[in-house]
């Protein structure tokens, strides 16, 4: 892959990444905002914790595959030599530096269930009836 389509296709998924956090963010906000101005909000604090922990624990899952894969890929030079395996080490770079964005993102999912059960619970020990 050319660089100049490498650095193109950098900059489209930063962009969209940068997006798609823009959105996140926002609707995070509007939900903690929403859910503590309403009067019959329900928020489980039982589940928001065990969804916290299934996206932490799936994060460690991912991150121990990836060291586990990263061993095996950095052995494929031993075995495999040329422009191929140049191509296919470049791709995989590609891949991972994807896969670490999403972690990232899993990472942001679970500080903002934290933060919204906290908030929550804030909220409900001062009594008041505003965020």
């Amino acid at each position: 892959m050319e660089r100049q389509e490498k650095a193109a296709i950098d900059a489209a998924t930063t962009g969209a990444e940068y997006k798609y956090k823009e959105k996140i963010n926002g609707a995070f906000d509007y939900v903690r905002q929403v859910t503590f101005m309403q009067s019959k909000a329900s928020f489980n604090f039982s589940q928001s914790k065990s969804l916290v922990n299934k996206i932490n624990s799936c994060k460690a899952q991912l991150n121990a595959a990836l060291g586990d894969l990263e061993r095996e890929i950095s052995d494929t030079p031993s075995w495999w030599e040329g422009e191929s395996q140049a191509a296919f080490y470049e791709g995989y770079r590609c891949a991972v530096s994807g896969i670490a964005s999403r972690l990232e993102m899993m990472t942001e999912l679970s500080s903002y269930i934290t933060r919204v059960s906290n908030d929550k619970d804030n909220f409900e020990a001062k009594g008041k009836k505003r965020f």
